[in-house]
């Protein structure tokens, strides 16, 4: 027998029994195959569903001057309302009653109604809304156009609902609207039920009755009266809906929350979605849920208005809810505060959830699939994609993890499987634009897809056509490698102008109105980054390695961190702009052909090169909207050559910031070009214990060595584990000859030291002179023991006393500004005591640790131990103090009396070692780079406030080694192997997302080599194996790794990670599982990062030795995001099976995955084979007809098939397109879903 089908074959079904079947479950199940994109997600607007119309006061309204000419049909059947006759128009209006929503103003006159051709119901069940406020509701639905037949709701004065086909107007049901309020109105009827005529009031029943056996009656649809009645409403109306099928419990609690969100009505009963309220944020917009009365009255697939789709809860329970809606914002512009690590901006729409029970109790449904449809916003990847929700509800996705795995469902919609961090208030919204870095692969274009790789080593060869780095993503130009970017769009975006950026800092200056080719993510340039006759902006950290080169053939702005190494090369043909936050460290020669523009107040330029001015046609030094010359650090020289330099050159810089990270604290560099003149640190002394040492060299590269006098004794693992130097207080002491260098007219000097004796001077520091008396000394007086900052004045001498720290470890920090003559003595970073005396320098004698009296023979010698003992040749700033004031507290372990920013040195954290920071005072003043001793650099915070710190330091393990504990120190699946040295961080308020970096030139073991290497926080403190963050990708260059836009908490801990990224296996599988489920075995893997991987196939086996393929699924060739595949075998085996997955790649290398085993009970199964088939489907033992058997493409739309039946059935979608269809099978009990792919 063959039958062909239409594709909508109605009320054509003969059997009475399987059509109420069918009708019952449609009605309580979603609309397979296409999304709940009705009201609150009940229903389809796709014209193909039971959502029969629907007219919002927010949409498809058309009218002139307000007055309303047609309102349109939402449900996309097209059932739009019109008004020929101009004065029987109503009129449109925002209603401030209803949330200030657009509403429909009916103003009770026989000149306001709508009329249509639209006619019904003619249906057996149907649900009806209405939300209005007003003095009268009768007519808004009426289904009427001759007397005595009819479906009003509501109808006359009664404002009941009726139906001539069920007792007409004398059986009306109260409908309980109230004049003059919010009302949410509904009413359901099921033929032939019990309580089958309802009617619903603000999310409860208000009346009901049994219903008749019959069916509604067909008419046309009036909106307002009829065509022989005079009975009008006066009331504005947000909206109307028609659905012709009797929703659920369930839907109808749905529909009446998301009306009562959108328009401000309070909820008598079922009130199940509250973040609607002030309180929670006024989530108003686009609200949708799913929920479940019981197990055959339930909703677990909603979209509605918003772009949002949730489905799949896996523990869906009696009377539990999740529903959603949105704050209403655009979805763009793209939002760059307020985002995790390793996520460069987010959506501006935010949603919030309510998972709740019908008692308002929260509840959790489990597990969700969350959709998000991006149609209009461009080409996305999949794999860049982040869900991010605030899962500890302090309004802030900076400290949470960013939940990756999308996949792409078809169209620009993106699913995210499986999420469970979605809770009860829980906000959350969607992260577009993850940040990948890009190496270079060979010379070439910067949009070229050849010019790149996603390896270090260029192992994973050059990218799919097409893919290139985007504007957020860093790039490492490699040694040899040209890249070129020679049009403002090259990165894939269009140009931008520094006026457009909305900064106060930024322009208007010379160019600042010409679009640019702008980049914020990182760019590190081992090899030429050329950028020819373009305008260009850098955004990010931008570093020139020591024989790198930046060239422009126009103007460079620079509004981020930019940073050209000695040896590197950079020039510009046209202007050099310095504007916003920016810093710029040039050390190196770098040459403008025009202009050097220093824009607003903020930006600053330093380092220890110099920049040359050669155009010959006016160049100069331009300081815009009030940008000074102390902006320039004094270190920095601008020259300029050729006849046309305006101004005074050479010009120096005035600025007096301390430039450097190496040095304490990451305050000051050690290669002897910066104002750190002296360090001298006893922990990095060699010798055996109680050895003397007569040699006391300078760390700070100026070589300011000690090597005369009888030197001190060295104490091993004497002070917090640390070497010191013991000082007999008769006659141990170090002496220097005359070094104008340690002798400067502004100086920081800072001691960490323990004095042991009261009976005597006894003296740090001292660099002083007689006739006249000046320099300096730093000393502990007898018997009281307080500290003294003595300096000469030319005649005399002052003394600056502070407290005593006699038999404790403490620090010293001594101060003289000569340009406002004034010094300050400060101990362990207590309260300074200040004074404004003279100041002579001295020019003559030597300087001596550890005793006095210069000008003769040694005296005043100090009884103790030190420690440290460094100096700055200029002012340390008020964060600078505080920053090396808790190095040394944490070294030296001792409790600081003021300014305690950093904690992770207190006993059971112990991160006391190499510790350095970043941070502002409240005075303003900042340090923004540091690094210190050890391996790891931060700088650039981004949102660095006044009295924000944050320092970090580490436990001391070994560096030069690596474990690979599985559960306990890796995670085993993406993580393989991490360094043994853990850092820890304090953070003191929230300075933002900064870029951090590892220096690896010292380590020896393990294989932290390139691309593989993550940046690992732990969160929770129970160490790295579950990944609390997100493992971090970074740039490698050299022997450098560097992290952008981390944002740590205070307590985090954190290290070095390695994916084994560059092991034989191109795929690291994360997880591979199988589950049982009625009809098919669903399939589900997620792999971490791919290299050349072609394809997966799925095999299966009922031995585990003999396999088959049953499934061929595409790899994402080239990936270092996490990226979630899912398949089912719709044809599985009965009992014990096992599968595994075979992986190719592109040069046919094969790898296979972990065997994983899972038993099929078979019970209510339907088999259908062979699929995927090239359009024959047979379902075998099933004599099927086609009141049972509908089939949907992939965008809900039912579709033409032809079915043949005998002992079989089979299906035959011959005449439709390859592709993927879902077919609705119901075997007398229960509604079957099955997957069809015809190839």
């Amino acid at each position: 027998m063959k039958i062909s089908f239409l594709p909508n074959p109605g009320l054509s079904i003969k059997s009475l029994r399987i059509s109420f079947l069918l009708m019952c479950v449609a009605c309580i199940l979603p609309q397979f195959g296409f999304s709940q994109t009705g009201p609150g997600g009940v229903g389809a607007a796709n014209g193909a569903s039971t959502l029969s119309a629907w007219w919002r006061g927010d949409a498809g309204v058309t009218s002139s001057a307000g007055v309303v000419s047609a309102w349109g049909d939402q449900s996309g059947y097209g059932n739009n309302l019109s008004q020929a006759t101009p004065a029987n128009r109503p009129t449109i209006t925002t209603s401030a009653a209803l949330n200030n929503r657009s509403a429909i103003r009916y103003t009770a006159a026989n000149s306001q109604f709508f009329n249509s051709s639209y006619s019904g119901p003619g249906v057996d069940n149907m649900t009806l809304f209405v939300v209005a406020n007003g003095t009268n509701y009768q007519s808004l639905i009426r289904f009427q156009n001759t007397a005595g037949t009819y479906v009003v709701y509501p109808w006359n004065a009664g404002q009941t609902f009726i139906a001539s086909s069920d007792g007409g107007t004398g059986s009306g049901v109260a409908s309980g609207l109230v004049g003059s309020t919010n009302n949410v109105g509904g009413a359901r009827y099921r033929r032939n039920t019990t309580n089958g005529m309802q009617t619903y009031l603000n999310g409860g029943v208000n009346a009901q009755r049994n219903s008749s056996n019959n069916t509604l009656p067909t008419q046309t649809f009036f909106s307002g009266k009829y065509s022989g009645g005079t009975e009008y409403p006066n009331a504005d109306v947000g909206e109307m809906i028609v659905y012709y099928t009797a929703l659920n419990d369930a839907q109808m609690v749905i529909v009446q929350n998301y009306l009562a969100a959108k328009f401000n009505v309070a909820l008598s009963s079922n009130d199940v979605y509250t973040m609607d309220n002030p309180a929670n944020g006024d989530y108003d917009f686009d609200v949708a849920g799913i929920g479940r009365i019981n197990a055959s009255n339930l909703h677990n697939d909603a979209q509605g208005t918003g772009i949002v789709r949730i489905l799949n809860p896996t523990n869906l329970g009696d009377n539990e809810f999740l529903l959603w809606g949105s704050n209403g914002m655009a979805l763009t512009p793209l939002v760059t505060t307020d985002v995790p690590s390793g996520v460069v901006s987010r959506v501006s729409r935010v949603w919030r959830a309510s998972e709740v029970n019908a008692s308002s109790i929260a509840v959790d449904v489990g597990a969700v699939d969350v959709r998000f449809d991006l149609t209009g916003l461009g080409t996305i990847n999949a794999v860049a994609l982040r869900l991010l929700v605030d899962t500890d509800n302090d309004n802030s996705f900076a400290d949470e993890t960013p939940i990756a795995g999308a996949t792409s469902v078809g169209g620009n919609v993106y699913q995210f499987a499986g999420v469970t961090q979605i809770a009860n208030g829980t906000r959350f919204t969607l992260s577009t634009d993850a940040v990948s870095t890009y190496y270079s692969f060979a010379s070439g274009a910067w949009e070229a897809n050849t010019s790149w790789s996603l390896s270090s080593d260029g192992s994973s060869g050059v990218l799919p056509a097409g893919v290139f780095p985007g504007r957020k993503d860093n790039v490492v130009i490699r040694t040899g490698h040209t890249i070129t970017a020679d049009n403002i769009t090259d990165n894939g975006y269009p140009g931008v102008k520094p006026d457009d950026l909305g900064l106060s800092n930024v322009g208007p200056f010379s160019a600042s109105n010409l679009s640019m080719f702008y980049q914020t993510g990182d760019i590190l340039i081992e090899g030429t980054l050329s950028i020819p006759g373009i305008e260009a902006m850098l955004g990010g950290y931008t570093q020139i390695a020591s024989g790198g080169t930046l060239t422009t053939g126009s103007s460079l702005v620079n509004t981020g961190y930019l940073e050209a190494e000695n040896g590197s090369a950079l020039s510009t043909l046209d202007d050099f702009i310095l504007t916003g936050n920016s810093i710029t460290i040039i050390n190196t020669n770098s040459t403008s052909s025009d202009d050097i523009i220093i824009d607003h107040t903020d930006a600053t330029l330093c380092g220890t090169g110099s920049t040359i001015l050669q155009n010959g046609a006016g160049s100069t030094i331009t300081f815009s909207n009030s940008g000074t010359i102390n902006q320039v650090c004094s270190s920095f020289t601008i020259s300029c050559t050729g006849a046309g330099c305006s101004g005074t050159f050479p010009t120096v810089g005035t600025g007096s910031v301390i430039l450097g990270n190496s040095g304490p604290a990451g305050v000051g560099a050690t290669d002897g070009t910066t104002s750190l003149v002296l360090w001298l640190d006893a922990t990095q002394l060699s010798g055996a214990n109680d050895a003397t040492i007569t040699t006391w060299n300078d760390l700070s590269g100026y070589n300011y060595n000690f090597t005369v006098g009888n030197g001190a004794v060295l104490k091993t693992n004497a002070a917090n584990g640390y070497s010191v130097l013991d000082f007999n207080g008769t006659s141990h002491y170090f002496q220097r000859a005359y070094t104008a260098g340690l002798n400067p007219n502004n100086f920081s000097i800072f001691s960490a030291n323990n004095v042991t004796s009261t009976g005597a001077y006894k003296t740090v520091i001292s660099s002083r002179k007689a006739g006249p008396t000046g320099g300096y000394m730093l000393y502990s007086i007898p018997t009281s023991n307080v500290w003294t900052f003595w300096n000469g004045n030319g005649g005399s001498w002052d003394q600056l006393n502070a407290t005593s720290t006699a038999g404790t470890w403490a620090s010293q920090a001594l101060t003289y500004n000569s340009t406002a003559n004034s010094k300050s003595l400060s101990i362990q970073n207590g309260t300074a005591v200040t004074q404004t005396p003279t100041f002579v320098v001295n020019n003559v004698n030597n300087t001596r640790i550890g005793a006095g009296s210069n000008e003769g023979g040694p005296n005043y010698y100090f009884r103790g131990r030190i420690g440290e003992v460094f100096m700055y040749s200029k002012v340390t700033n008020a964060a600078q103090v505080i920053l090396i004031n808790n190095y040394l507290a944490a070294k030296y372990n001792f409790t600081l009396s003021l300014n305690d920013v950093y904690t992770m040195d207190t006993p059971g954290t112990d991160f006391d070692h190499e510790v350095a920071g970043v941070g502002r005072a409240s005075d303003g003043s900042y340090h923004r780079d540091a690094k210190g001793t050890g391996v790891v650099r931060m700088w650039n915070p981004r949102d660095l406030g006044n009295g924000e710190f944050m320092m970090w330091g580490h436990n001391n393990a070994t560096f030069n080694s690596s474990t690979t504990a599985v559960g306990t120190a890796v995670d085993g699946t993406l993580i393989h192997e991490r360094l043994n040295r853990i850092w820890a961080v304090s953070e003191t308020g929230d300075v933002g997302n900064v870029s951090v970096s590892f220096n690896l030139s010292t380590l020896t073991s393990g294989s932290f080599l390139g691309s593989n290497l993550r940046l690992l926080i732990d969160r929770d403190g129970d160490g790295f194996a579950d990944n609390d963050v997100t493992p971090i990708t970074g740039s490698f260059s050299g022997n450098k790794v560097v992290f952008s836009g981390v944002n740590f908490q205070a307590g985090d801990r954190f290290t070095l990670g390695n994916t084994n990224f560059g092991t034989p296996l191109p795929v690291t599988l994360v997880s591979f599982d199988a589950t049982s489920q009625p009809g098919a075995v669903k399939l589900e893997w997620e792999t971490a990062t791919e290299i050349n991987n072609d394809f997966f196939h799925i095999q299966r086996s009922i031995d585990a030795e003999q396999w088959i393929s049953i499934d061929k699924v595409q790899g994402a060739g080239n990936s270092n995001e996490p990226i979630q595949y899912q398949r089912y075998d719709n044809q599985p085996i009965k009992g014990v099976s096992y599968y595994r997955l075979r992986q190719t790649d592109f040069d046919g290398k094969v790898d296979y995955s972990p065997i994983v085993a899972v038993n099929y009970d078979g019970a209510t199964t339907i088999q259908v084979f062979p699929n995927p088939s090239t359009g024959i489907f047979t379902i075998p033992q099933m004599r099927l007809t086609e009141e049972q058997v509908l089939v949907f493409n992939n965008l809900g739309q039912k579709v033409n098939f032809t079915l043949h039946t005998d002992s079989d059935t089979q299906i035959s979608l011959a005449n439709q397109p390859a592709g993927v269809y879902l077919v609705r099978i119901f075997d007398g009990q229960v509604l079957h879903t099955i997957r069809l792919v015809k190839n």
